[in-house]
């Protein structure tokens, strides 16, 4: 049995990275503005600026904060155009945080794209995938389109109980070509079950979800969704791990998340139906954000 394996991919995606001495430069101020914010709050719970010179001063950033823990949110950051003038607004969407989770989507969008190309080598005639809470399904439709470029048959199902993201997700299936392989469900996560039966997913994608749930319910999920895969099939899925600015992702943008190292999210993993099987932890280079890909053997 292959162990578990703990994997850069610095070779094979460019990453974006800060100086070393960023954290004892700034996560030194993001605390003291963090701990600044909190203090605000707990005068006075109704405060509509957390702090004027990230959601006062910049709208992109406002946005952020109105729509932490949603699709919204990740959609600013991963499309953010650099360069355009609001140096604020580049100040704030190029830190450690919002490089780790644009890192994440390269990861994501590179191993699909490996599976992808696993299941055609060993001949499956089409390739099923289902994506858990999807929201855009930018890097989903972005590796399908690939995929489809190449001629491999692929259809899709997307889950998630946020209308507008499917209404998203649908449009830029249809600019990159693929709208037509695009199944959007208005479901719970807990779909996946149903979907299991009727779809029969070789690839089943869930990232940036596990992080809204406590350990009980992550195994519960976990379990749900190796039940639903095909035999041979991958999960793939994400946790984010402490780090310096986690205070002020709580405090100034109002996004709380359940953070775990990656020995914790592994013993997690190891809890569920996956058991010791194979699965691959894959870092990138903030070590915020860890994707997992696990094996239904």
């Amino acid at each position: 049995m292959k162990e578990n394996i703990f994997v850069n991919l610095d070779k094979e995606i460019e990453f974006e990275k800060i100086n070393f001495l960023y954290k004892f430069l700034y996560n030194p101020l993001f605390s003291i503005v963090a701990l600044w914010v909190a203090l605000k709050k707990a005068i006075n719970s109704g405060i509509k600026t957390n702090f004027y010179f990230f959601d006062g001063a910049s709208f992109p950033c406002r946005l952020i904060k109105e729509n932490s823990k949603n699709w919204r949110a990740l959609n600013i950051i991963y499309n953010y155009q650099f360069g355009n003038g609001d140096g604020i607004t580049d100040f704030w969407l190029n830190i450690r945080n919002a490089q780790a989770v644009r890192n994440r989507l390269k990861i994501v969008k590179y191993l699909l794209e490996k599976n992808i190309a696993d299941l055609v080598s060993r001949h499956h005639k089409e390739i099923r995938i289902c994506s858990i809470a999807s929201g855009s399904a930018q890097a989903l439709i972005e590796a399908v389109a690939a995929a489809r470029k190449r001629g491999v048959n692929i259809r899709c199902v997307l889950i998630d109980l946020d209308s507008t993201a499917h209404d998203y997700a649908k449009n830029l299936a249809r600019i990159h070509g693929v709208g037509n392989i695009i199944d959007c469900r208005l479901e719970k996560a807990s779909f996946i079950e149903t979907i299991g039966r009727e779809f029969k997913p070789l690839i089943i994608e869930m990232v940036g979800f596990l992080e809204y749930r406590n350990d009980n319910q992550t195994v519960e999920l976990t379990n749900r969704i190796y039940e639903a895969l095909q035999p041979g099939g991958t999960f793939l899925t994400s946790q984010i791990a402490p780090n310096g600015e986690s205070f002020f992702m709580r405090e100034v943008i109002n996004w709380p998340m359940i953070y775990r190292i990656p020995g914790k999210f592994k013993l997690l993993i190891e809890k569920s139906n996956f058991g010791k099987r194979s699965f691959t932890f894959y870092l990138e280079p903030q070590k915020i954000h860890f994707v997992i890909e696990a094996k239904k053997i």
